[in-house]
């Protein structure tokens, strides 16, 4: 049966406590920023709270996005600790028809575009910005031939002063009056009608669910939240990388629990897998498929064994339009098919 799962709602869980400085950190000189080597099962979140940092801060400072794949000895530039990467000049004063921007948390280089109505190539050029996911809260932007946006606390128009057209009935009566209790009624649609395409889409669930992240987590509380929502689905990622971490050796105990516990919830359960393991590809960038497709196809069919009649759905990699994502393949429909269908 197929099923459509999309996420309305966001779960997160914040396990706050004292950070101490883990033996994977690296302090530098007096200048240059300190670096944290991941450790298995870390995650942008669980480092950004270990340095009372950003997860958006942190992501920035090394060229990644919020929802990049980390691997174990992947060597990340912890913010706000040293010298940072070089910023626009803030004194910096626009050509004519320029707009200076300066970056907010949360923004990146097509949102800003978007606003100002201009590409995101002509802000990187205008900049010399060379990778688009990089830039910095902060950060002053010039912005190409434009204007700055109307100003959110601009009053509304009056209502009195929009016009609105309506029918005046001749004569006097209002026997041509349409009685303004009566409900109108449309046509219901029938599937097979030759003068409508057929409404295939009727027969798709529709439900709500939420996205849990409970690697590393304290799972009960987020459990409890779930049952609160009374949600139908939870959807968990499953980083291929931390559960075969080299061939045929799997390592399914931390995810066992996470199902048990989500189980016990009453959810559907969707697993979200992706992110190859190093031995399984070329290159070790970021987040990608295999080389070879069928390693991914026997370890999501490992998966299908371990959790049958209890995992109801799987989604075939995470975001795979997203170079982060594909790292070392080339982004085409064909390629992802190709591991849909082995999959």
């Amino acid at each position: 049966m197929r099923r459509v799962f999309i996420v309305l709602l966001l779960l997160a869980l914040v396990v706050s406590g004292i950070a101490l400085v883990p033996p994977s950190v690296t302090a530098q000189d007096g200048t240059d920023p300190m670096q944290h080597t991941v450790q298995p099962g870390e995650s942008l979140f669980s480092i950004a709270q270990q340095y009372s940092v950003t997860v958006d801060a942190l992501a920035a400072a090394n060229g990644l996005t919020v929802d990049s794949t980390l691997f174990a000895g992947q060597v990340l530039v912890i913010p706000g600790t040293g010298n940072e990467p070089a910023e626009q000049d803030p004194t910096m004063t626009p050509a004519p028809g320029e707009t200076i921007h300066v970056v907010q948390a949360g923004e990146n280089l097509f949102r800003i575009a978007n606003r100002y109505g201009t590409t995101v190539q002509a802000i990187m050029n205008l900049n010399g910005i060379t990778d688009p996911n990089r830039i910095f809260v902060g950060q002053q932007l010039r912005i190409p031939g434009t204007q700055a946006p109307p100003d959110a606390t601009e009053s509304p128009v009056p209502a009195e002063e929009i016009e609105t057209a309506t029918d005046t009935p001749s004569g006097d009566g209002d026997e041509d009056q349409p009685d303004e209790t009566e409900t109108p009624t449309e046509t219901p649609f029938v599937p097979g009608d030759p003068d409508e395409a057929e409404n295939e889409a009727a027969s798709v669930p529709f439900d709500f669910g939420v996205v849990v992240q409970l690697q590393n987590q304290e799972n009960q509380p987020v459990v409890e939240r779930i049952e609160e929502l009374e949600v139908s689905w939870a959807k968990q990622r499953v980083d291929w990388a931390l559960h075969e971490p080299s061939r045929g050796n799997y390592t399914f105990e931390n995810l066992d629990v996470i199902i048990d516990d989500l189980d016990s919830a009453g959810v559907n359960i969707m697993l979200t897998v992706t992110s190859a393991p190093t031995w399984a590809r070329a290159s070790s960038e970021e987040s990608g498929p295999p080389t070879d497709y069928q390693d991914y196809a026997i370890f999501v069919g490992r998966l299908a064994q371990r959790y049958q009649g209890r995992v109801d759905a799987y989604e075939i990699w995470h975001e795979p339009n997203l170079r982060q994502n594909w790292n070392g393949k080339p982004i085409n429909g064909a390629e992802y098919v190709e591991l849909l269908r082995v999959a």
